[in-house]
C-alpha cells in the first residue's frame, strides 16, 4: 500500500486521499471497522494510513504467543481463530458504542467472562496494558487451563 502511494504522490496528496483510497481497498468487516472507527467522536482519530494500519492490525492480527512455557505449545494450523473473533466483536461494539478507550480492559474482561462462560479469573490479576494485550493474557490463561482440564499435571508424564 505504501509503495501505492509513492509511486502515485502527485495522486494522493493528502492524508485524506490516502486515507480514503485505503478504505476504498477494503471490504466486508475491515471495512466497516475503520468506518465505525472514523465516526467515532470519542475516539483518537484516524488521520492517515498508518493510523488506519496500526488500527486493522490491532483489530485482526492474532498475536504472537511467544512463550516458553510448554502448555502453551500449540500444533501449526490449530484454530485459535474463535477466540479472536470475540476480541475482534467486542473492539468492534466498543467503537460503535463509543466506548472510551480507558474502559475497554475492564470492558473487555467483563466481554470475554460472559461470552466464553469460563474463570478467566479477576481483572485485577492481570497486567495493566492495551485491551489486545490483556486479551493474549487472558487467551494463554484460557490455554492453560485446558490443557490442566485435558490432560492434567498430574500423572500425564510417565517414566
Amino acid at each position: 500500500m505504501e509503495m501505492k502511494f509513492r509511486e502515485n504522490s502527485d495522486h494522493f496528496d493528502s492524508p485524506g486521499s490516502r486515507l480514503a483510497y485505503l478504505i476504498s481497498c477494503t471490504s466486508g468487516e475491515a471495512q466497516e471497522q475503520l468506518l465505525t472507527r472514523l465516526r467515532s467522536k470519542i475516539l483518537k482519530s484516524i488521520t492517515d494510513v498508518p493510523d488506519a494500519l496500526d488500527y486493522l492490525e490491532m483489530v485482526f492480527h492474532n498475536p504472537e504467543l511467544r512463550s516458553t512455557d510448554v502448555h502453551d505449545f500449540r500444533i501449526p494450523g490449530e484454530d485459535t481463530g474463535s477466540f479472536w473473533r470475540l476480541f475482534r466483536v467486542f473492539v468492534w461494539n466498543a467503537v460503535k458504542h463509543e466506548l472510551p478507550e480507558e474502559d475497554w480492559g475492564p470492558k473487555l474482561h467483563e466481554f470475554l467472562q460472559w461470552k466464553l462462560d469460563k474463570d478467566i479469573g479477576d481483572y485485577s490479576s492481570y497486567q495493566e496494558g492495551t485491551s489486545k494485550e490483556l486479551a493474549k493474557e487472558v487467551f494463554l490463561r484460557l490455554l492453560r487451563q485446558e490443557w490442566d482440564n485435558n490432560v492434567g499435571l498430574t500423572g500425564a508424564r510417565e517414566n
